[in-house]
């Protein structure tokens, strides 16, 4: 179902297109042909318009989306996305920045496991090679 943020919206497009349409065909009912020409442009050039605005709104967090995914992709675990928008940008924002911070605590725990092993090799290493030589 759609935010009561999105209703809103819907409604007044909804409501905007209804009532150019209206004007539309009033002024094509006084005027003839060439002013329902001119209305009907004004409305194309506003419609689009509005649809730029809308889409300009939409895409730009998912750029943000994208760009952080590249940096986490490219281990910069510390960036963080900043969307304020009380839709589901902003709870997408709040998740993956929660599993950004995941990731770069599991990256950190994989990376002393692994340091810890290298070190416990490097031991046995030594401790294999001191065994061989006393056998000698």
């Amino acid at each position: 179902m759609f935010r009561k943020e999105y209703r809103k919206k819907l409604f007044i497009v909804l409501f905007g297109v209804a009532l150019f349409a209206y004007f539309l065909s009033l002024v094509h009912f006084l005027s003839g042909f060439e002013n329902s020409l001119f209305v009907g442009s004004l409305i194309l050039l506003i419609s689009m318009g509005l649809s730029g605005f809308l889409s300009r709104k939409l895409s730009e967090p998912i750029e943000k989306l994208q760009e952080g995914v590249k940096k986490i992709s490219n281990g910069d675990f510390s960036y963080r996305l900043d969307i304020k928008s009380s839709n589901e940008f902003e709870e997408l924002s709040k998740n993956f920045n929660f599993m950004t911070q995941q990731l770069a605590q599991a990256y950190e725990r994989l990376k002393e496991q692994t340091d810890n092993l290298i070190r416990q090799n490097e031991e046995l290493q030594e401790f294999n090679a001191e065994l061989e030589a006393s056998y000698e």
